[in-house]
């Protein structure tokens, strides 16, 4: 079998899976080249992304998509842009998308506190228990203690 095949098979497997950037996929492919066949060169696997590409099978904007929609749920925004930039994609592409999930951050932290700790805090040690969970998932310190001052005047009523 020759090295285009292999290459195109591998990424279609690969993209059977789940969504990739251009960077990452191109990476993986590289790796699997080198490692099957050494005189398998970049041109090859350019040309194999590019085939993908043109096919609309491999999209930057579907993979931080997807990205955002398995992990919007239990992290925050610092998180998100975290994982974000490990797809290797424009930071424009980020930004747009953050944007879009920023206004939901509040309600989120919320409820992801609410299934965490159920109860709500009754001494200064719970409260901040709860914001540096909060924080640890990624969310703005802001967000962390509105949330908790938000569920602590919640008792006070």
């Amino acid at each position: 079998m020759d090295g285009h095949r292999k290459i195109k098979l591998k990424a279609i497997r690969l993209l059977s899976k789940r969504e990739y950037s251009l960077c990452n996929i191109e990476k993986k492919l590289s790796l699997f080249a080198s490692s099957c066949n050494p005189q398998v060169n970049f041109q090859t696997v350019k040309s194999v992304i590019e085939e993908l590409k043109s096919n609309d099978w491999i999209s930057d904007e579907r993979a931080v998509e997807c990205l955002i929609n398995r992990k919007v749920s239990s992290c925050g925004i610092i998180k998100l842009r975290f994982e974000l930039k490990k797809l290797g994609v424009c930071n424009d592409l980020i930004e747009n998308h953050l944007l879009r999930v920023l206004s939901s951050e509040h309600e989120r932290a919320l409820k992801l506190l609410m299934k965490k700790h159920k109860k709500l805090p009754s001494n200064l040690k719970e409260i901040v228990s709860q914001k540096n969970f909060l924080m640890r998932k990624g969310f703005l310190a802001e967000v962390c203690n509105k949330v908790v001052n938000d569920r602590l005047s919640q008792k006070l009523q």
